[in-house]
């Protein structure tokens, strides 16, 4: 269970594949968050019992109303009332991970602070003509490029922190914008390394 969730978003990201799903939501209605897995490392036989192989891994995420199962946490609704909210679940790709997420979009922030590039991803959920995607540092804009987005063509750029920039003060910050609206603003985090997928799995052998 997650129980300190601050944005209105989780999801999934298979770094095998580079594909993942994301759920967005409003926290003040929907708090709670549970992820649930095979393990680490998922066991061959448990594998079997829920999917055919080969398979690409499983992992399930629930929402729900109170953030954890205690009696404090429990808000009964009287007999005849009501609660209703959207939310909205989208797969996206080639985004390389994720960092934060909207209706309009996914994307991937990461800086790595002894090399100093900057990942970046953006999955656009509608077309987004003429979007412009731009890196700030201390309100200082960094970096720019205007591009064409939608679905089918998301955006991938490594960048390094300019010379002289120092984001050990303040993190990069990434907003996309189409025109003058702002679609996502986004603080880049420390990137960390992939400690899971198909490189630390166990081999498969025959008796499995």
């Amino acid at each position: 269970l997650a129980t300190n969730l601050t944005r209105g978003f989780y999801g999934a990201f298979s770094h095998d594949v580079g594909e993942g799903v994301v759920r967005v939501f409003d926290p003040r209605v929907t708090p709670g968050m549970a992820i649930w897995t095979w393990g680490y490392p998922p066991p061959p036989a448990l594998q079997r019992e829920y999917c055919l192989e080969p398979n690409l891994g499983y992992v399930e995420l629930w929402g729900g109303t109170v953030p954890n199962f205690s009696d404090e946490a429990l808000r009964p609704l009287a007999a005849g009332d009501t609660l209703e909210w959207k939310e909205w679940l989208f797969p996206f790709h080639g985004t390389g991970g994720l960092t934060c997420a909207n209706r309009q979009a996914a994307v991937r922030c990461e800086l790595n602070p002894e090399s100093r590039e900057i990942s970046l991803g953006v999955f656009a959920t509608l077309p987004l003509p003429r979007a412009t995607v731009e890196l700030r540092l201390a309100r200082q804009v960094i970096w720019s490029e205007r591009t064409d987005l939608s679905p089918e063509a998301p955006w991938r750029r490594t960048l390094r922190l300019p010379e002289g920039a120092d984001a050990s003060q303040a993190r990069p910050v990434l907003t996309l914008r189409q025109g003058r609206r702002t679609v996502l603003t986004c603080q880049a985090r420390p990137q960390l390394p992939v400690l899971w997928g198909s490189q630390y799995l166990p081999a498969a052998t025959d008796n499995g």
